[in-house]
Formats: structure tokens, C-alpha cells, sequence
């Protein structure tokens, strides 16, 4: 009897933590000047899942991922064109489902799935935080811009301190005990971004950011181009993010604050315990081998047969690369290495996975047991810094030496692998 009491329990929870999560919207209200809003105007919100058994108390704040759109690209037909972005789930709440399935985002499958077996944090409360302006929530511009006669708002950290003022009155975060901001891609460069202020917010309730693949270094291409400074920046000031972004990173670097909107300079000037989960390769196609500032989603003709594509370096594609392009590809690993060094660094009180595993983004779901550096798999290093205070600081060997990245296709959490998405991006911009 009291076997079959413990089995009836254990399966009630386990329903509790795999429920759906429930739409909420923000209310718009205050000054016009500071109003929460989409890049359409519409409200922006999240969804909720209460904790159960010993996380009742216990929240992971996660802000989905998706890319950017830049305020001066008014040409091209995709995300990165903020009018046609807010046409979108990524710039409009007017189409969300009033649920979503407990897989049906990042980590959901993996660190956020409510399974006991396959992560440590099974029992907490989730608030998966819906990302609409484009902007990786830092912007904070008053008036609009009209493009195409759209008219489209940059208000990203007003959406973002919307969401969190509701967490903490309509979902009681004011009396948790302890909560985790995490976040993928281009959210995952938000809870770079957002850590001290979300610590800082919630105070003195303790808090910790577990973010994934959302390092986009500060690097030229191979041609020398600045492309990465050119998209960041175009987004920082016309979004007008400078009140948005960290404050100690805006100080240290003066007129080039700009730099913030880098989860690197971010980072740098971050106390609040921060775990970073990142491919030491992803992405970098779109960051070294791009042909302009505009996401055209291709490479340098004289790279297609060695990186095919984002995420697509395989062990196959590196064999026919040349002498030189293998050069370019590791120094760029030991630079992505140097960027996050604060994390690295022994005496932080950061954690690192930082794995050799191109094909992979947005890992707390697709890598969260599958992928092993220093003979650790990602899903325990996390729970041990997270619980235990454990020195996790695990950096890869140099691609291809990594057995366990499960090479088939690119691996993105939340996003279709070929052609393009629902929403009319790029193989694999959804995830960004």
C-alpha cells in the first residue's frame, strides 16, 4: 500500500512537471514613455508552469531566443528587417496560443523538462519569458520608427521589467527562495545582459544565470570586416539600449558602450554567478565568415565545401578544408576562449561547459545528456555548480575530438534544420 501510495505520488508530480505552461500578457499600462510593447505595439508576455514538491519556491526565468533585427535594414524580406520581423511571433503577441506543450521550447526537452531523470530542476517553476522587440530586451526608445509604413517599437527592457514586476505579484516570486535566470541564443545573450539587474531586482532573494549558446563574440571576418560590431551597434543606438544595458560594462567603456550589448563585455563586469553553456565553434560562420552585416545566411564562396553552412562543420566538411582555413577555425576557438576568460578563471564564481561541438545550439535541450567534456556531461556539471558550489570549468578539446556531439544535422532546439522557418527565416535564425 504505501509502495503503491509513493508510485501514485511520483506520477502526479511527474504530470505537474511536464504540464503546459500558461499564457500571460503584461498590462499596459503607466506613462506611454516606459509602456511594455511588441515591435507592433502589442502586449508582450510569458508563460507559466508552478513548481512542485521542493521547487514550489524555486524559479527558472528563461527568455527565448530568436535572433535580432537591425533598425537600418529596411530592405531585406526576413527577421532582420524589424517591419517584417513584426509581423511575427518574434514581434507580436497578437497570435500566441493561450499554452504551450512542456517540450514546446528551448529546454524544454532537457533542463527545464520536469523529469527528475534527465535534470536536477525538474520540480522548479518555470516562467518562459516570450521575446517580441527584436533587440535581445534592451531597448528603451520613446518614440517609433515607421518603416514601410509600419510603425514598430523598440521597447525590449521595458518588456522585460514588465514581465519580471508580474512574476514577482501575479506568480509570488517575491517569496521564493531562490531563481535562476536563464536563456538561449538571442535570449541567452539577454541573461548575459540582464544578470545583475535581474539579481539586483529581486534582492536579497539569491540568484543565478545559467545561459546557453548565447556568446556572439566581437570579431572581424576573415576579410576584415566589422560585421558583428556594425549589427550590434546599429541595434544599440537607434534602439537607443544605453539605459538597458549594464551598468558597471556602460561605465568601464565610456563612448564605446556599445560593447555591452556583447554577452563578452557583459560578462566581464558581472558578479552575479553565471554559468555559461556555449559551442566553442557555433555560430561562427555567421561571425567571421559573413560577406556583409546583413544576415544573408551564406558563407565565403572559397568556405562552402569546408563550413558548409551555419552549423554545419562536420568532422567530413573539416577534412577538405585547407591548411589555412583550419588555422582560421581553431584561432577562433582559442579566441572565443580568451573572451569568456572571466568564466574560465579559477577564482570566479562562474561556471563553464564550453564544448567543440559545431553542430550544436541551444544545448539544455539537445545536448543536455548528450554531450560529455572532461568525461562530465552538461546536465551534471550545471546541477553541481548550481547546488553544490562545485568549481565546474570544463573547456573542450579542439574540434573534431569530441565523440559525443551527435553529428547527423545541426541541432537547434527551436527551429526547423532546412530551408527556411514558419516565420520566413533563415536555416536556423529561429534559435539565434
Amino acid at each position: 500500500l504505501l509502495l503503491l501510495s509513493s508510485l501514485l505520488v511520483t506520477s502526479t508530480l511527474a504530470q505537474i512537471g511536464q504540464a503546459p505552461l500558461t499564457l500571460f500578457k503584461v498590462p499596459q499600462d503607466g506613462p506611454e514613455e516606459t509602456m511594455p510593447r511588441c515591435l507592433d505595439g502589442t502586449a508582450p508576455g510569458y508563460y507559466w508552469r508552478n513548481g512542485q514538491g521542493d521547487g514550489t519556491r524555486s524559479a527558472v526565468i528563461f527568455l527565448e531566443g530568436g535572433g535580432w533585427c537591425y533598425p537600418s535594414d529596411v530592405t531585406q524580406s526576413s527577421g532582420a528587417n524589424c517591419a517584417m520581423r513584426a509581423k511575427t511571433g518574434l514581434g507580436s503577441s497578437s497570435k500566441y496560443s493561450a499554452t504551450i506543450p512542456s517540450t514546446g521550447y528551448e529546454g524544454g526537452s532537457g533542463y527545464l523538462s520536469g523529469d527528475g531523470n534527465i535534470t536536477a530542476f525538474a520540480n522548479f517553476s518555470v516562467a518562459y519569458v516570450k521575446y517580441c522587440d527584436g533587440g535581445s530586451m534592451t531597448g528603451t526608445r520613446v518614440d517609433t520608427q515607421t518603416v514601410n509604413n509600419t510603425k514598430l517599437w523598440y521597447r525590449g527592457k521595458y518588456n522585460l521589467n514588465a514581465v519580471l514586476t508580474d512574476l514577482k505579484t501575479k506568480q509570488g516570486l517575491a517569496n521564493y527562495e531562490r531563481i535562476i535566470l536563464s536563456g538561449c541564443s538571442a535570449g541567452g545573450m539577454a541573461c548575459y545582459i540582464h544578470c545583475e539587474a535581474v539579481a539586483t531586482f529581486f534582492h536579497p532573494i539569491p540568484v543565478k544565470c545559467i545561459c546557453d549558446a548565447g556568446v556572439f563574440v566581437d570579431v572581424p571576418t576573415v576579410d576584415g570586416l566589422q560585421v558583428m560590431r556594425t549589427r550590434y551597434f546599429d541595434i544599440a543606438n537607434v534602439m537607443e539600449s544605453k539605459p538597458g544595458l549594464p551598468e558597471a560594462c556602460v561605465n568601464a567603456n565610456g563612448e564605446n558602450w556599445q560593447l555591452c550589448l556583447f554577452s563578452e563585455h557583459a560578462l566581464a563586469h558581472t558578479t552575479t554567478p553565471v554559468f555559461v553553456i556555449n559551442s566553442l565553434y557555433n555560430f561562427g560562420a555567421w561571425e567571421y565568415l559573413a560577406q556583409s552585416w546583413l544576415d544573408t545566411g551564406g558563407v565565403l564562396p572559397d568556405w562552402q565545401t569546408c563550413y558548409p553552412a551555419n552549423g554545419a562543420l562536420t568532422p567530413q566538411s573539416y577534412a577538405k578544408c585547407n591548411e589555412t582555413q583550419k588555422t582560421i577555425i581553431q584561432q577562433f576557438r582559442s579566441n572565443f576562449i580568451e573572451k569568456v576568460s572571466t568564466a574560465v578563471d579559477p577564482s570566479s564564481p562562474h561556471g563553464a561547459f564550453l564544448d567543440a561541438c559545431p553542430n550544436q545550439h541551444c544545448q539544455t535541450s539537445s545536448g543536455w545528456t548528450l554531450v560529455t567534456v572532461n568525461n562530465t556531461k552538461m546536465n551534471d556539471a550545471v546541477a553541481r555548480w548550481y547546488f553544490d558550489n562545485s568549481v565546474e570549468k570544463h573547456v573542450d578539446i579542439p574540434f573534431p575530438g569530441n565523440p559525443t556531439c551527435g553529428y547527423k544535422s545541426p541541432i537547434c532546439s527551436n527551429c526547423e534544420l532546412t530551408g527556411k522557418d514558419t516565420d520566413g527565416f533563415p536555416i536556423g535564425a529561429s534559435c539565434w
